[in-house]
């Protein structure tokens, strides 16, 4: 654990939240997605056309858009997918939120099983037509080996035969899908619907899947990778990406079952820009709760809490804050009552820290600077503790007003000595 100093914890307690929230496969994510398309600001927009999805509602995941503007013009029966012609304003913007449990890696730990026991019904996903005969005299077609997952490693070992060529925007798509595997060359989303071909010809259920990847805070739209059921278990099988780093620390939305479809057009006589980003939601509302706690507005700070306990209830750090957001609105009861709850359910050496931090706090707020003092030594002895935490946060104002309150602090944490390289 790091040591405490200003919303390090809050940080450290969030990041850590993959092993307190309820998931199945995989760990579960919340995000908020914002992606924007900007034109040139007083242009004619004639002949323009963006379409945007959202990742699909499914078991495995749940969106709310939270903004969309302007209008559009078309929207899809289940919300999914967004048009817009002609567009009048200067840019299109779309912000929605993700809770989703993504699939797990092909070739990841057996430990991880998929309890949601989705269903692998051909007649919902749209795939590649299948030349059997032909595809039966091809190494895709003799790829069958002693069990399924057998046969999944032999046709995967196949296509690495076959390179992605580096500019799929002058590849010849009218070409039949299987002479790019007698070329040994093929575009990145041609090489899933290779892979489909052989999955068919050996009745291996699967789906390919256009959608977004989410990776190092930017989106990329109009992914295509094959999903594989082998013992009711979903697994990912991304082609496009060979670096292991990369797609280990990928976020893979699907929003359509139809390997034709994608997830962002823009068409128009200029080009235009667009961004897509995104944000950890927790951190987001908990950022949102400091600004309103600024502005002294505690039912807004207090929704925003709300609003991160409804996906987080097992955060006792939240729990704490609202229990001082609780007392800082003047109900100091109640308050001390999420604090104690707190208190009651840190098992941890890392959760006793922050309870007794913000035990401090709400002494600090009632204004019983010895009970302070008390509370920070009890924090101390389970993480290190750095005076900035009590500098940095204005709950701690009547201890830094009390000069002799204030050396009995610096006695007891002295701040570490940092030595310049000329000493």
């Amino acid at each position: 654990m790091p040591r405490l100093d200003h919303y390090s914890l809050v940080r450290y307690w969030i990041a850590a939240l993959a092993c307190l929230l309820p998931c199945t496969a995989s760990t579960q994510i919340i995000l908020d997605v914002t992606q924007t398309i900007y034109f040139t600001p007083g242009t004619p927009r004639d002949g323009y056309y963006v379409g945007l999805s959202t990742p699909l509602a499914s078991p495995r995941q749940g969106v709310t858009v939270i903004t969309l503007s302007p209008a559009p013009t078309a929207v899809l029966e289940d919300s999914s997918f967004f048009e817009w012609q002609t567009p009048a304003t200067d840019s299109v913007h779309l912000t929605y939120r993700i809770v989703a449990n993504p699939l797990p890696e092909w070739g990841s730990p057996p430990a991880v099983t998929d309890t949601l026991r989705e269903l692998a019904d051909p007649a919902t996903y749209v795939l590649p037509p299948l030349p059997r005969t032909e595809v039966g005299q091809t190494a895709l077609g003799k790829a069958a080996r002693e069990d399924v997952t057998a046969t999944v490693e032999r046709l995967l070992r196949v296509l690495r035969r076959t390179k992605a060529v580096r500019d799929p925007e002058n590849f010849n798509l009218e070409q039949p899908l299987l002479e790019d595997f007698f070329r040994g060359q093929t575009t990145p989303r041609r090489k899933h619907e290779l892979l489909s071909l052989g999955l068919q010809y050996h009745g291996i259920a699967h789906r390919l899947v256009s959608g977004k990847v989410l990776r190092f805070g930017t989106v990329l739209e109009n992914q295509l990778w094959a999903e594989v059921q082998v013992n009711h278990r979903w697994s990912r099988i991304d082609l496009a990406e060979r670096d292991d780093y990369l797609r280990e620390n990928s976020v893979y939305l699907s929003c359509s079952y139809d390997y034709r479809n994608f997830s962002f057009t823009v068409v128009g006589p200029e080009v235009v820009d667009w961004r897509g980003e995104y944000q950890e939601t927790l951190l987001k509302l908990w950022d949102a709760k400091d600004r309103a706690l600024a502005k002294e507005d505690y039912p807004l700070a207090l929704s925003y809490l709300d609003t991160v306990l409804q996906y987080a209830p097992k955060l006792l750090v939240a729990v704490a804050e609202k229990g001082l957001v609780v007392v800082q609105a003047g109900d100091t009861l109640t308050g001390m009552k999420y604090l104690q709850y707190v208190l009651n359910n840190a098992k941890q050496d890392d959760d006793k820290a922050m309870a007794y931090l913000q035990l401090a706090k709400y002494y600090a707020l009632t204004e019983d600077t010895e009970q302070v003092l008390q509370a920070l030594a009890r924090s101390n002895t389970f993480a290190p503790l750095t005076l900035q935490v009590v500098y940095n946060d204005l709950r701690f104002t009547p201890l830094l007003e009390n000069a002799r309150l204030l050396r009995r602090l610096r006695d007891l944490y002295p701040e570490p000595t940092v030595y310049t390289e000329e000493e």
